[in-house]
Formats: C-alpha cells, sequence, structure tokens
C-alpha cells in the first residue's frame, strides 16, 4: 500500500540557478517533516537542472520532472497531476520560506477545519533581505468564503505560493496554460471551493524581488493577459450578485490597462490586442452603469484616459 502524504509542495524551476538551492534548501529544513517536494524544471538552459536533480538524490522527498517550456501554469499542472498530498502548497524557486512555515499554517488550518490556510510574506532584495514592511498585513483569523472573497484581489490573498490548499479544491482545477497573471484567473475558482480560510498575520514567506522578474520587466501585449484575468473575477462577482466588489474589480483592470498602454508604441497602441483589452474595460463600465455602481470619479477617469492617455498620466495618474 502507497504510504499517505499529508503534503505536496510543487515548485516549477526555470532558470534560476542562482536562487533555487536557497530555495529547496528552505524546504527541506521545515520543521513540519511529511511531505513531498515536486520539482518540475521548466525546460532551463542554465545549471537549475542539475542542482535539482543533485537536490533530488540527497532527498528522497525530492522528484523532479523535466519538460519542455511551457510556462510557469503548465509547470504546476505538471505538479498538481502527480501530487499524492492531502494538502498542496506551490512555491516560486527564486522565493525561499522560514523554516517553520508549513508546520504553521498546517496547524492553523487543522485546528480550524479550513480548507485553505493562508500566512503574510515580505519582499526581499536579491541578497535576501527584506526591501519593504509588509503594508498590507491580515489578521489572525478564520474567514469564510464570502469573506475571502471580498478580499481576494489584495494582497497577500490573490497569488497562489503563501498558502496551503485542500487537495480537493483542485480535483477539476487547473491553471490556463500561456498565460501571464495566471494567479488573477484562478482567484475567484479557487476561493469558491473553500467553506473556511485560516489566517496567519506571521510573514513567513520571503518574495524575492528580481530584476528579470514580470513586474520588473517592459510590458508587451502578453501583458494585457491581467485585463482579462481581472475581467473574469469581474464576471464572477457579477454572476454572485456581489456588485461591491465590482468597483474594486473596474480599478484592477484600468490599473492593468493603463500599466500596458504607457509601454507601447503607437503602433502597438492602435492594434488589435489594445482595442480588445479597451473593449473588455468598457464593457465592465457599462455593466457598472447598469448596476447603478459607477462612481462620477471613475467615469471622469475613464473619459480622460479615453481622450488622452498622455493628459491622464500628467494630471491624474496616481490620484
Amino acid at each position: 500500500m502507497e504510504k499517505k502524504i499529508k503534503l505536496s509542495i510543487i515548485i516549477p524551476v526555470f532558470n534560476v540557478e542562482k536562487y533555487v538551492q536557497t530555495c529547496l534548501d528552505s524546504v527541506i529544513e521545515q520543521s513540519f517533516r511529511d511531505f513531498e517536494v515536486i520539482v518540475v524544471d521548466d525546460g532551463s538552459t542554465d545549471g537549475s537542472p542539475a542542482i535539482c536533480d543533485a537536490a533530488a538524490k540527497q532527498d528522497g522527498r525530492i522528484c523532479v520532472i523535466h519538460q519542455q517550456n511551457g510556462g510557469l501554469s503548465a509547470a504546476r499542472n505538471a505538479g498538481l497531476d502527480i501530487a499524492r498530498g492531502e494538502w498542496i502548497g506551490f512555491l516560486d524557486s527564486d522565493d525561499f520560506i522560514m523554516p517553520d512555515m508549513y508546520e504553521k499554517l498546517m496547524d492553523a488550518a487543522e485546528k480550524a477545519r479550513a480548507d485553505i490556510a493562508v500566512c503574510n510574506y515580505l519582499r526581499v532584495d536579491v541578497q535576501g533581505k527584506p526591501i519593504e514592511k509588509q503594508d498590507q498585513p491580515i489578521p489572525d483569523a478564520v474567514l469564510n468564503r464570502d469573506d475571502i472573497l471580498r478580499r481576494a484581489l489584495r494582497a497577500p490573498f490573490h497569488v497562489a505560493w503563501n498558502k496551503i490548499y485542500r487537495r480537493c479544491i483542485f480535483e477539476t482545477l487547473r491553471y490556463p496554460e500561456g498565460k501571464l497573471n495566471e494567479d488573477m484567473f484562478t482567484v475567484t475558482a479557487i476561493y469558491d471551493r473553500a467553506e473556511r480560510i485560516a489566517c496567519l498575520s506571521d510573514a513567513l514567506y520571503m518574495y524575492r524581488v528580481t530584476p528579470g522578474s514580470i513586474m520588473q520587466t517592459k510590458k508587451t501585449f502578453r501583458h494585457y493577459d491581467a485585463v482579462e484575468a481581472v475581467d473574469r473575477c469581474f464576471q464572477y462577482y457579477l454572476s454572485k450578485g456581489m456588485k461591491d466588489m465590482l468597483p474594486a474589480c473596474e480599478m484592477r483592470t484600468f490599473d492593468s490597462l493603463r500599466r500596458v498602454y504607457y509601454d507601447l508604441n503607437q503602433q502597438e497602441r492602435r492594434a488589435p490586442e489594445t482595442k480588445a483589452a479597451k473593449a473588455i474595460y468598457r464593457r465592465e463600465l457599462k455593466e457598472m452603469h447598469r448596476q447603478g455602481c459607477l462612481s462620477l470619479k471613475c467615469l471622469c477617469r475613464a473619459a480622460l484616459f479615453g481622450i488622452s492617455p498622455e493628459l491622464y498620466r500628467k494630471t491624474w495618474n496616481g490620484k
């Protein structure tokens, strides 16, 4: 009979030879011991695969999958497909965690009989030193589905990696392959499958900000995925009658749209991809008007950006 495993930790890896050993060490050194580690090498071309294979030889709990590059979602899904744990956790391979993170998350989840447990996180630099104080602390609390859905668009609730999930959450759910902003695409679907969520105020996950990360690079058409991802949340809240959440979605849609727009050249700003993103935003505005939750400030902001994005940037940006 196959031994039952409490927790499956899925670590997608792609060209992170500078950081992956630190990541793996932080997992191996966990005070909670009943886990398997599924490392998915997503077509790395540097020394990452060799580092992961060496770690697997040293610790039998580590399994390494090598596959062609398919992106973060494809790597996570490959891990989900073979995970044996009662619980699932995700860890980005350039990050690291505190030695008691999984012990505290498991304890909180089991005491609360929760389906998900989440902890706070800190942003750190390439040396692993904190670069800012967490400005969105979370309480030590147990939230129900409605509570967490109303916080789902905020850090640290919308990301995948500072949590553990009951395996059943992903029974019929996978991350969207070929898309950026995969966490936002799935956040409402994940919380919709949970009854109770245990929250820990402790910052136990260290999120490393690296120069080549998606958040630090120049935006391209692919980054319009963020508009589509937030719109999926918009449509979810609309279907559930949670119209008070529509303005928060609209603000994130608009923010995603303008951030990409300003990084594009004039020809790209007139391209079909830009027109499609703008169409999504206009549709959200019309729906908010129909629902009676379109504020005058929102309407003026949208109108000014529509008339002159450059004038908006000079006069309104950040307000």
